[in-house]
């Protein structure tokens, strides 16, 4: 047999029906040039559909006379928009946490920088030096025979209506914080003195003790005799070593009348 004239006649009638399937073939590859997803990631509805060979492959038995129908072209048209609308909203997917990793370090700095815009400061404490307490005078008693004169001149403290008295600070001291006082007081009145009484009172920060005196009565003045004198030990404690202000009233009898008189003091050294 000779390569006549009835194969070509036979293969000139068939192309018309070849023109067909390779058009929609060009239509389809244009179709498929879009993104699409791998294979492995098919749905199941996807990968359960019949595969088609193109229309410009052979059929099995090898006569390239049989195309593939059309209803294979719209499957694979469909499972093409299939896989672009999953491609698609994976694309969304993915895009969400690019915001949600864009507003973290925000919120993180905003913590931080409320955290440190309000240091605390450690108040300063100042040392408080509690106040000298004044100790009591009530078991110190000084023997007048014991008492020795000090470096202090005497000083007068009063000298009015034939009455006068006079302080002598002592030398010795029974605490630290005690300043001894003899006080010596003496009349020259003609008629005798009865019942004399000295008090004595100083600021709140000390204490004073008057001790008992020697005497409350002095006999009649007599140039010739020498003077008498009452003596009384005084006590003041001033642990401060505050100025001294002593402030006294005395009081006696004279001709049958009563006299009372108050003083001050200013002139007792603190040491």
């Amino acid at each position: 047999m000779g390569m006549g004239s009835a194969p070509i006649s036979s293969n000139m009638a068939a192309a018309p029906m070849a023109t067909v399937p390779m058009a929609t073939n060009m239509a389809f590859s244009s179709t498929m040039t879009t993104p699409s997803l791998p294979s492995n990631q098919l749905t199941s509805s996807q990968a359960s559909r019949p595969q088609y060979a193109p229309s410009n492959q052979l059929s099995p038995k090898g006569d390239g006379t049989k195309p593939l129908p059309s209803s294979a072209f719209a499957d694979l048209e469909n499972l093409s928009k299939s896989m672009m609308q999953t491609a698609a909203g994976k694309q969304t997917t993915v895009s969400q946490p690019s915001s949600t990793v864009q507003t973290a370090p925000t919120q993180a700095a905003t913590v931080v920088n409320t955290t440190t815009a309000v240091p605390t400061q450690p108040q300063p404490t100042q040392p408080q030096t509690p106040p000298s307490s004044v100790l009591s005078l009530a078991d110190v008693f000084v023997p007048l025979e014991t008492v020795q004169p000090g470096t202090t001149p005497p000083i007068t403290a009063y000298d009015k209506n034939g009455i006068k008295m006079v302080f002598h600070i002592g030398k010795d001291r029974p605490r630290p914080d005690v300043i001894v006082i003899v006080v010596s007081t003496m009349s020259s009145n003609t008629s005798a003195v009865k019942s004399l009484s000295f008090q004595a009172a100083v600021p709140k920060v000390m204490r004073v003790k008057l001790q008992p005196p020697s005497a409350t009565d002095l006999p009649a003045f007599n140039p010739i005799l020498p003077p008498a004198a009452i003596t009384q030990v005084m006590l003041i404690a001033n642990p401060q070593k505050k100025d001294v202000r002593l402030r006294f009233k005395v009081q006696f009898m004279l001709n049958e009348q009563q006299v009372t008189d108050v003083g001050d003091v200013s002139s007792i050294p603190a040491q």
